[in-house]
């Protein structure tokens, strides 16, 4: 499935049968210029009740950044996660990280070969994930469609092994073709808490539907029409429900007491979205 957000409801999830799994830009986190710059709130990290929320339900963070970045953004939660798209899982709190099956560290002639195309672009980012390489253009719009092709091009003539090109946020990244959210999802499903449950991924890139294309899964995406439309006066209804807090101008007093009865009645869930009336 791949629908807008908003229009799922909480009561069509029951989490005692339900395995949730989250992705961090644009869903957990607002999007900055660029990967270094994602802050989480003061508010978030003063409140426990999101890592206690997180710790207690059946639910892991899938992620596309490395699971040392995750850790520094979230420090102190460590949480079940899955790191550079699957190449790295933790799959407790308190256990290490281990090495998905079929992922390796890049040739570092592959890396710099990346980052000399990258950066011949004025603005365009180059980061080095180990198991993938990604260049990032938002702060070189016009260079999206040059990017691609140059990168496309390298990967013809350098890349050795079974690698991929695929988009994200405005961003080009270089993987493994066989390491990608959907496949680090079924292996959390093969291990408790998650053993038997009906997989649910929240994301908001289109790439991520990766993890519903190659798994049973339901994932619900949401779209950038559907980010922008509301990005003045609330953040995504994921971080509602987690605390994370308000973006833009703060909710009116009704929506604030909606919102806190959603919370005290569903915990940590979606929900439909929840207007603000003032605009009505």
């Amino acid at each position: 499935m791949n629908s807008h957000f908003p229009k799922m409801a909480a009561d069509d999830l029951d989490f005692q049968r339900t395995a949730l799994f989250l992705d961090v830009d644009g869903t957990l986190l607002d999007i900055a210029a660029t990967p270094e710059r994602v802050v989480v709130p003061g508010r978030t990290r003063r409140d426990d009740r999101p890592a206690r929320t997180i710790a207690r339900r059946r639910a892991a963070i899938v992620t596309g950044r490395t699971l040392a970045d995750l850790d520094r953004l979230f420090l102190p939660l460590r949480t079940r996660a899955a790191g550079v798209h699957g190449a790295e899982i933790r799959f407790a709190p308190n256990e290490a990280a281990v090495e998905s099956d079929g992922a390796a560290p890049l040739p570092d002639s592959l890396w710099r070969a990346f980052a000399a195309t990258t950066l011949a672009f004025p603005g365009a980012l180059a980061e080095n994930k180990r198991y993938s390489f990604t260049a990032h253009y938002r702060a070189a719009p016009k260079a999206a469609a040059p990017l691609r092709a140059a990168l496309l091009s390298l990967l013809e003539r350098c890349a050795t092994g079974d690698l991929e090109l695929t988009d994200a946020l405005c961003a080009y990244e270089i993987k493994s073709s066989g390491v990608n959210k959907g496949a680090a999802v079924r292996r959390f499903l093969e291990r408790p808490p998650f053993v038997g449950r009906r997989p649910m991924f929240i994301a908001t890139t289109p790439a991520t539907n990766s993890a519903s294309a190659r798994s049973p899964i339901a994932a619900a995406s949401l779209s950038r029409s559907a980010r922008s439309d509301r990005k003045s006066t609330m953040c995504s209804p994921i971080r509602r429900r987690c605390g994370y807090g308000w973006s833009g101008s703060p909710p009116s007093r009704p929506l604030r007491e909606r919102r806190d009865r959603a919370q005290r009645r569903h915990g940590f869930c979606a929900d439909r979205q929840l207007p603000d009336r003032r605009s009505r």
